[in-house]
This record gives structure tokens, C-alpha cells and sequence, in this order.
């Protein structure tokens, strides 16, 4: 007869704590495993059902837990770990602060923790798809991975959030290039969440965590995600375990990360350096010379440059007006003085700041007049 996972992984608990199938049972309804307990002179005897689709399987189940639970000292949360979660890597998301110490936690950061997670997940699961410092946009097949993470019961008298993901067994193994078994997604966006959580935590360079962190562990997305939560109160600690299941290696990951108020700072700044590095872009670009300062004051830097321009250009593909500051060597500045009163378009190349509330190009490689 086949047995679902449940009933597979319940038997080979059972078997664990060295309780004895009892295969003589002429009812195939049911399942009956044996042991005898010398501190009690008592044989003990486990019963549930034997296909999940019987009405009274969850209940049957249930009894049986409590039995075990009891007889072996052990926590029921644990058995039904074991019994749901086996073949799942199970993620725990722990939560402690002054705000839950009378065992209630507000309504709202309940919502913003749960919220993060799934944030966290889903961005992660994007981040394996394409590797860059910050995800403009999730993508709906990344939503729908992220939607096989199930949400399980979670500790009594304790803010721990559990989240297991699909059934790794159900995935088929397939060699990769380097001849080790690839690890489907699920499997590396949690491995990336508690390799990033660990680089933030360890870190000792910050440019060193920059240059890393995205490749292997956190981005700004991710970042954004643990700062919404974690920035509701400044004694939160958040503890990330996870339980990972056998199916498939995990190398080199620690199974438990924690963080608190001492590394928001390095979300924060991580975040906005990953932003920053996506939104500057190279132009080239055909444009009109609309203002022309020799002194202008750049307040994002909170400096002052010489020979500053704005340019001014028509892009035919997004059907749009783009104006950008740019400054120039004082070669090219009198070049520019020269172009604007000749009404004179000029053609300019460089790296240009898209996060600012007016763009700023720098790094210019070619600056010209066309006639």
C-alpha cells in the first residue's frame, strides 16, 4: 500500500523511538505500532489511520501525537515538525523586544512582521533569477514560487513566525555543470537570506560588504525589508533559524543568524548604496545648452563645482524631455560658453545620476559641438 509523506514520515519517527509495527493487524485501515516501557511494566500500543483521505485522519493523527509526545518527552511542535516539515527547509523568524514582554505583540508590527517576511522571500527568490543590487520590479513568477512557502504553526508564549518551503523531494535532481546537484530556487533564496543575514552581521569592510553582499546575500530589496520591521522599536531582535531539510547539501551556511538595532545602520546605507548603483546610467546624447554656471552649488554633495552646464534633450523612445546638470574641464566649459551663444547643439557622453531630484552627469567621456 502507499503511504502519503505524512504517514511515512509519522513511521519513521515511530520507528526513531524504537516502537515496533505491529504488521499482523488484519485491519488495513489502521496502522498499530507497540512498545513496552519498563518504568511503567506496560505495553503501550499507537493506532491511527492509514489513508489521509478517511474523515477521522486528522483527529486519529492528532491522538497519536499526544501519545508519543507524552510517552517520549518530547514536544508535540517537534513531532508535527518532523512529520509535515521533513522533507522542507523550515525557516524560523523570531521576534523579542520590551513591546512583547507581556506576551502581546501591537496589532500593526505583527502585520509589518509577517509582511517582511514574505518581502524577504519574494525578493530573494527574484534576486536568484537576476543578480543586481536593487530589483526595480518583482516579477509574478517570483511571486508564485514565493507562494509555495507555507506559513505552520508557531511556538506558544513566543513571537516566532514559521515558514517552510515546498516539499524538496518533490523536485528532481539534476546535475549542474561543476557535476553538483542543483539546488532548486526555494532552496537558495533561503540559503542567500542567512548567507546575507551573516555577512551583515560579520562584516569588518563595509565596501567589501557592498561589492558582495548582492552576489551572494542581501540587496536593497531584501534590506528594505528587514529595516521595515526591525524599525519599530530600537531594542527588537530578530533571530532567523533554520532547520534544513536532508534532501539537498548545504554548505558553508549557518543554520541561525541574529540581528538588532546595531546593524540598521548598515541596512540603511546598503540599501541606498544598491539604489544608487542601479540608477546611474551611461548616456550619449545629442542636446541643447540651456544654463551655464561657472560656479554651481551641488546640495545633494553639499559642495561647489566649477564649470556646470544643463542640457536639454527630446528622447524618442520614452517620448519625454530629459534636462541634466554636467560639469566639464574649463577646456570644454569655454567650448560650451561658445555653443550657447551660437545656439549650437552639443554632443556629450558620461554616467549619469538618476537619483537625484535633477540628473547629474559626470564622468564625461566625449564632450563636442555639432554644427
Amino acid at each position: 500500500m502507499m503511504y502519503s509523506a505524512r504517514i511515512i514520515n509519522f513511521i519513521e519517527l515511530l520507528s526513531k523511538y524504537n516502537w515496533s509495527w505491529n504488521k499482523e493487524f488484519k485491519n488495513e485501515d489502521l496502522l498499530v505500532f507497540n512498545k513496552y516501557y519498563a518504568e511503567y511494566d506496560t505495553k503501550y500500543s499507537i493506532v491511527f489511520p492509514s489513508d489521509e483521505s478517511f474523515e477521522d485522519f486528522d483527529y486519529k493523527l492528532d491522538r497519536a501525537i499526544t501519545s508519543l509526545s507524552s510517552l517520549e518527552n518530547v514536544s508535540e511542535i517537534e513531532i508535527k515538525e518532523f512529520i509535515c516539515i521533513k522533507n522542507r527547509d523550515l525557516i524560523k523568524f523570531r521576534l523579542s523586544s520590551s513591546i512583547s514582554e507581556d506576551g502581546t505583540l501591537p496589532l500593526n508590527i505583527a502585520t509589518k512582521f509577517l509582511q517582511s517576511i514574505y518581502d524577504l522571500l519574494v525578493s530573494s527568490i527574484e534576486q536568484e533569477k537576476v543578480i543586481v543590487p536593487y530589483i526595480k520590479r518583482i516579477t509574478n513568477d517570483s511571486r508564485v514560487s514565493a507562494s509555495t512557502y507555507r506559513f505552520t504553526q508557531t511556538q506558544r508564549g513566543s513571537f516566532v513566525m514559521n515558514v517552510c518551503s515546498d516539499d524538496l523531494s518533490s523536485y528532481v535532481k539534476q546535475i549542474s555543470i561543476d557535476q553538483s546537484i542543483a539546488k532548486p530556487i526555494v532552496r537558495r533564496a533561503t540559503e542567500r537570506i542567512i548567507h546575507g543575514l551573516n555577512k551583515v552581521v560579520t562584516v569588518e569592510n563595509f565596501e567589501t560588504l557592498v561589492e558582495e553582499s548582492y552576489l551572494t546575500g542581501l540587496n536593497a530589496n531584501m534590506c528594505d525589508a528587514l529595516v521595515t520591521v526591525m524599525a519599530e522599536n530600537k531594542d527588537i531582535e530578530l533571530e532567523t533559524k533554520v532547520l534544513w531539510s536532508k534532501e539537498f547539501d548545504t554548505i558553508d551556511c549557518p543554520s541561525s543568524v541574529k540581528i538588532n538595532d546595531s546593524v540598521m545602520t548598515t541596512l540603511i546605507k546598503l540599501s541606498e548604496r544598491y539604489k544608487e548603483m542601479v540608477n546611474i546610467e551611461a548616456f550619449d546624447v545629442v542636446a541643447r545648452i540651456t544654463t551655464l554656471n561657472y560656479r554651481w552649488h551641488d546640495n545633494k554633495e553639499d559642495e561647489t563645482l566649477d564649470h556646470v552646464i544643463t542640457i536639454s534633450w527630446y528622447d524618442n523612445i520614452y517620448k519625454k524631455q530629459f534636462n541634466c546638470k554636467a560639469q566639464l574641464s574649463e577646456e570644454s566649459y569655454r567650448i560650451a560658453c561658445d555653443a550657447h551663444r551660437d545656439s549650437n547643439k552639443v554632443r556629450i557622453s558620461g554616467l549619469v545620476d538618476k537619483n537625484r531630484k535633477r540628473w547629474f552627469m559626470f564622468d564625461i567621456k566625449n564632450f563636442e559641438v555639432v554644427d
